[in-house]
């Protein structure tokens, strides 16, 4: 009786789920995107670094929704984390800090608080949704397989041949209404 409308509310909240997936999205690129201007000098880049800044514009944000904050870069010396080309290591720029502390404390309250609180929202919606209707889906999901079950006098493996009869008696019939 449950499962029915079980599977039914997974199903609603595998298309919340991308709703929330695409918002989600859009908040970490964002993120990416501002920390990428922060602390990468245009100068300084090469042709070949385009990869490099696209790979930090994901790579940071993505270790910092799990919690790796990139904290040792933010403190020693005074500086900030620069996204790094492919022989070069972090080093520290003093003048960026404090914003990319305060961006950093931004998007770690969006993401952990607001996006979590989001999900969690639109999960119990669809829940609450489903609950109320429980017993029409049941109902109406009963209803379903005693019609199915009507139309065929045979189980399941042998249906087939009553279904493959049907269609030839149909077909031969209109045939010869067409003749």
């Amino acid at each position: 009786e449950a499962l029915g409308p079980t599977i039914l509310m997974t199903k609603k909240m595998m298309g919340d789920f991308k709703v929330f997936l695409l918002l989600f999205l859009v908040i970490v690129i964002a993120f990416g995107v501002g920390y990428a201007v922060v602390l990468t000098d245009p100068s300084d880049l090469a042709a070949d670094d385009t990869i490099s800044v696209l790979y930090g514009m994901l790579f940071y944000p993505v270790f910092q929704m799990y919690g790796e904050l990139f904290v040792e870069d933010l403190s020693s010396e005074g500086g900030a984390p620069k996204f790094p080309s492919k022989n070069e290591t972090l080093t520290r720029d003093s003048g960026r800090t404090g914003f990319v502390v305060v961006l950093v404390a931004v998007y770690m309250a969006m993401v952990v608080l607001m996006l979590v609180n989001i999900l969690i929202a639109m999960f119990s919606d669809t829940y609450s949704k489903v609950k109320e209707r429980e017993d029409v889906i049941f109902k109406f999901q009963r209803l379903e397989l005693l019609m199915e079950m009507e139309t065929s006098c045979l189980p399941p493996p042998f249906s087939l041949i009553h279904c493959m009869w049907n269609c030839i008696t149909t077909s031969a019939s209109k045939d010869q209404s067409n003749s």
